[in-house]
């Protein structure tokens, strides 16, 4: 759901990342009106930032990976991956 224009008071917010939830819904900032916040509204949860960062590791590997890779390397493990996932 986006709205145009928000009241919010995030000031009793209880779970990590509740606020930029809330906020994320609005399609601007002049349609935000920010009554209060608290330190969890945005703060992101520590596990989840620490799985974020395993993935960047996994995707800069793979990248790496890939770069090696030449042309028939490529279209070949293109192929095999299309084929996994029809399965």
């Amino acid at each position: 759901m986006t709205l145009d224009a928000v009241e919010m008071d995030l000031s009793k917010s209880f779970e990590f990342g509740m606020g930029y939830v809330a906020l994320s819904r609005v399609r601007t900032l002049g349609g935000i009106k920010l009554l209060g916040i608290n330190y969890i509204a945005l703060e992101v949860n520590p596990q989840v930032h620490e799985f974020d960062k395993a993935l960047q590791k996994l995707s800069q590997k793979s990248s790496a990976e890939v770069a090696k890779m030449g042309i028939l390397k490529k279209r070949s493990a293109q192929k095999e991956f299309l084929e996994r996932c029809e399965a």
